[in-house]
């Protein structure tokens, strides 16, 4: 119930417009005016999906579209609630290490942009982030309601409802992001990070955390209090290993990638596996038996068919898994599995003749410790950088680690992009990859070749702090105001900002949900051959300038200012086209003619180093003279001449979207879903 006052004076004391809420605690700050769309309904962004349908066709490689899109969207609904099932654990969590009431000071003037833009709050304290975390649960079970056979059955829809799961996903990482933020703010971050299966000491205890858990401060905060840091080695395994790394002040070690999880139990060198959100890899059971290994399992989420021993006693569940017909169980409070972990972990090593034998690759390999959200200032240093091209664009390289052909492709591709002063934001399991790969030039890892270019976000959740940068841009340099403000926000990433997404390993459920929320922003997602099975892709197409007009706030009227960007969803056949085609997404509407000029340069260089030859529809993204690189005027001069090019009029606009879509979004969307 909500009682609202005009005014109240008492004594010295006068309060107006103030609202008294029985059942919650509301805010009242006006941080901003409210937007038009604050906690938007499914159905509200659909027309802004149907809008990018319309320019980037889904494209199908598959015999039965109707059932491969069906697949598709019960994968993306499992990635989803594995997000917002991550967002609800590290949120709980944080209550009872921290309290409810712990204020959200990170030293960021913006700490929650997806969820000032799409929920229209700004988040003081944990328990304001509920919601988000309320809006998010409410549209999943709206959406997920569309997979009973008696609803949904028009491929399109499906492909929208996709796109509204992965901003749910976006918004849930945000979500599960800060808790941990906050974990880490109390533990300080060290300044370097070496990784590996080489930093393990074989002589000591080992108890190997994968998947996400928060349970490893607590094993961590328990051996210190036990005096007992340097007795049991405490591992990280998997996708999530960066993000347990810094709540843990770097106390536990990352030892492994997820692809490497299991040739790290098969050596024989563990002791206790504990098993984290996302972290029940294939058969870990009987890799467990086989090496007398005992599974501790966090989650009701996996339980492998263990038993559920949380409400027995430390002593209790040690002997008991100590018994050699026993492989695991499940153990929700934290502090009880903390102290089994340690006891059992002491107990198994001891009597165990398999941990002399053990055999793990020596490598210690060095990465740079995650960065988690953009700092203010940080934004503010690569705006003018990327207003002039200097910085050409933004490149997000996203994904786990199983690569068919390993690291050294995605290596060439971040090298070369580096090099010319891309600026690259890696996550989870492709971030600490990247360090094996070793320059060609200067025989260094790549963050050690290119400090300042590459930068380690986190892990899977992080790249809510990627989606997080693309929105304060237009806050702090367009001063656009956040709250509640989705449509405005998507139409400027879209026609504005200069990033791209790169995966370029195989998929997963979790992996397709938050692209499927980047594709949605309108900012456009390279993959590898090893994404070939997802079997659709957004492209567009360049004939049809219809599809790309715009509308210019200059001129108020509809222009064709090129083909940008061409696609949303392109499927890169090796490094050499995955290259070629970054560097042309990154192009924007809005680019200045020395930005331009320099992006083009860039398309020009990785499309003549694989073809020879100048590119053939260069034409369509040089506007004016201006925007010809100079150490290649006369060169481009003579192509366009045979072209028959002519500069675009005008050659500069201030691009928008807005007053097309809403002008003529129910027409369009009625025409689109007819013709098709």
């Amino acid at each position: 119930m909500v009682i609202s006052l005009g005014s109240i004076r008492s004594g010295n004391v006068e309060a107006k417009d103030l609202k008294i809420v029985i059942g919650d605690v509301v805010y009242e700050e006006e941080w901003e005016p409210m937007g038009p769309a604050p906690c938007p309904p499914y159905i509200a962004l659909r027309p802004w999906d149907y809008f990018l349908f319309k320019r980037y066709t889904p494209t199908y490689v598959v015999k039965d579209r109707d059932a491969h899109v069906k697949t598709l969207f019960n994968m993306t609904i499992a990635g989803t609630s594995h997000y917002i099932a991550v967002a609800r654990m590290r949120l709980d969590y944080a209550y009872s290490k921290l309290g409810e009431d712990a204020e959200i000071k990170l030293g960021l003037d913006i700490e929650a942009p997806l969820t000032r833009t799409i929920i229209g709050v700004k988040p003081v304290v944990l328990r304001d982030l509920e919601k988000t975390l309320e809006y998010v649960t409410r549209e999943f079970s709206e959406i997920i309601a569309s997979a009973h056979s008696n609803n949904e059955s028009y491929y399109l829809d499906y492909e929208s409802k996709m796109f509204h799961l992965g901003l749910l996903s976006l918004l849930a990482m945000e979500v599960a992001e800060l808790p941990y933020m906050l974990l880490a703010s109390k533990k300080g971050v060290p300044e370097k990070l070496e990784w590996g299966p080489g930093t393990i000491d074989e002589t000591k205890p080992f108890v190997f955390v994968i998947g996400d858990t928060p349970f490893v401060v607590d094993i961590v905060e328990s051996l210190e209090s036990k005096n007992m840091a340097n007795v049991i080695e405490v591992g990280l395994g998997g996708c999530y290993a960066l993000d347990l790394w810094r709540i843990t002040g770097g106390k536990a070690k990352i030892v492994a990638l997820q692809s490497e999880i299991k040739d790290i139990i098969e050596s024989g060198v563990v002791d206790v596996i504990v098993v984290g959100e996302n972290g029940a890899i294939p058969n870990i059971l009987d890799l467990a038996k086989k090496t007398g290994t005992k599974v501790l399992i966090t989650t009701p989420r996996s339980c492998l068919g263990l038993p559920d021993l949380t409400s027995k006693n430390t002593d209790e569940i040690t002997e008991f898994l100590s018994r050699d017909d026993v492989v695991g169980a499940l153990i929700t409070d934290p502090k009880k599995l903390a102290e089994v972990a340690i006891s059992l972990s002491m107990k198994l090593s001891a009597k165990r003749e398999l941990k002399k034998k053990a055999k793990i690759p020596k490598n210690i390999w060095k990465a740079k410790p995650p960065l988690g959200a953009f700092p203010e200032e940080v934004v503010r240093s690569v705006g003018v950088p990327v207003v002039m091209g200097t910085m050409p664009g933004v490149v997000a390289v996203v994904g786990c680690s199983f690569y068919p052909k390993g690291v050294e492709e995605l290596g060439i591709i971040v090298e070369k992009l580096a090099r010319r002063n891309y600026l690259i934001l890696t996550t989870e399991c492709t971030a600490l990859a990247l360090s094996r790969y070793i320059t060609s030039e200067t025989n260094e890892s790549l963050y050690e070749a290119f400090p300042d270019n590459i930068i380690i976000m986190g892990s899977p959740t992080s790249v809510a702090h990627i989606a997080g940068l693309a929105v304060k841009i237009p806050a702090i340099f367009a001063k656009i105001p956040l709250r509640g403000n989705g449509p405005v926000i998507l139409d400027y990433l879209l026609n504005r900002v200069p990033a791209v997404g790169l995966a370029w390993s195989t998929p997963n459920e979790a992996t397709a949900a938050m692209a499927w929320g980047v594709l949605r922003a309108g900012v456009p997602v390279v993959v590898g051959p090893a994404l070939a099975v997802a079997g659709r892709l957004f492209l567009g197409n360049p004939s049809d300038k219809e599809r790309y007009m715009v509308f210019d706030n200059r001129t108020k009227k509809k222009v064709f200012a090129g083909p940008i960007p061409e696609h949303l969803l392109y499927l890169a056949k090796d490094p050499g086209e995955a290259l070629i085609m970054i560097s042309k997404l990154v192009i924007r509407l809005n680019d200045g003619n020395q930005c331009r000029s320099i992006k083009v340069s860039h398309y020009i260089d990785f499309y003549e180093e694989i073809h020879k030859t100048l590119p053939p529809d260069l034409d369509l993204y040089i506007r004016c003279e201006a925007d010809i690189p100079l150490t290649r005027r006369k060169q481009v001069q003579e192509y366009l001449e045979k072209k028959g090019w002519e500069p675009m009029e005008p050659s500069l606009i201030d691009p928008t979207i807005l007053p097309i879509l809403l002008g003529q979004v129910l027409t369009s969307t009625i025409d689109f879903i007819t013709n098709t």
